[in-house]
């Protein structure tokens, strides 16, 4: 819950979506629990009318890549009405509202960092450039490599050096909105030869220029494999190495979700 607060929690969407409504990523139960208990003591508030709640069921969703979360309490309250029995279904919900996160914050954990911009990939322009390398290091880290972050300052083009199966790969990552040029994809390249590697990824935030895939074959014909990730890709390689580790759900904690419910639904006595 590290990045998320408690928000507007009256928006219908929420309760009815199966998907996050961030990353639109499949939500998943991680708490689930039957009670009988009335925590607020709702009955005593009109106990003309009403009396102890009879059955209720807890449930936690949460989005597995960026961590949203929404919480529902649904119980049947009996009430006393002109009839002996009746019963009200109330929905009650809680769910989580994204925070404002300082990018330029060289010190934030970069696993927030990644649940953050997987909720909110359009922020990646934000983001301080040596804590975006960090970030791609970890992400490549989590896709299975073995990834070390070079100097901020004269690392004579390569960002991140990658090792997997025996294999050394030069990254070269540019935080920026503009598209890249095939001047800046050849650098790229000479960059790689100056370091000895024969492949690389070259990663941008944006887009590479036309001419960008032309120029790639070009080089993989004379000796260098070098792989563009543009934004659509590195979302997607985000979202991989997010899948491979997961938020982490603390069941003791469950009760803090649960701390500021609001009512969803009040259904009409149902008489038997």
């Amino acid at each position: 819950m590290t990045i998320w607060e408690y928000g507007d929690v009256a928006r219908d969407e929420m309760w009815s979506a199966h998907d996050c409504l961030f990353c639109n990523s499949p939500m998943t139960t991680m708490f689930s629990e039957h009670h009988d208990d009335d925590p607020a003591g709702e009955s005593k508030l009109n106990e003309s009318r009403l009396s102890d709640r009879v059955s209720g069921w807890r449930t936690i969703e949460q989005c597995t890549l960026c961590g949203w979360w929404k919480a529902t309490d649904q119980y049947d309250r009996q009430i006393r009405v002109t009839l002996p029995h009746a019963t009200r279904r109330v929905v009650e919900g809680a769910a989580g509202s994204l925070k404002e996160l300082d990018l330029k914050d060289v010190t934030l954990p970069i696993e927030e960092v990644r649940r953050y911009l997987v909720a909110k990939f359009e922020s990646r322009f934000k983001v301080h450039p040596r804590l975006f390398e960090e970030t791609v290091g970890s992400v490549f880290r989590s896709l299975g490599y073995d990834a070390v972050v070079t100097a901020y300052s004269g690392d004579g083009g390569i960002d991140v050096v990658l090792e997997k199966d025996g294999r050394q790969l030069g990254v070269q990552v540019k935080r920026t909105k503009r598209s890249i040029s095939v001047e800046q994809f050849r650098s790229f390249v000479g960059a790689l030869l100056l370091k000895g590697a024969t492949e690389g990824i070259y990663v941008t935030t944006s887009k590479f220029q036309s001419g960008g895939e032309g120029t790639a074959s070009v080089a993989e014909i004379r000796g260098y494999r070098v792989e563009l990730m543009d934004a659509p890709r590195l979302y997607d390689a985000l979202k991989l190495a997010q899948r491979a580790s997961p938020p982490d759900f603390v069941r003791e904690q469950a009760a803090d979700y649960f701390k500021k419910m609001q009512r969803i639904s009040d259904k009409p006595p149902q008489y038997w």
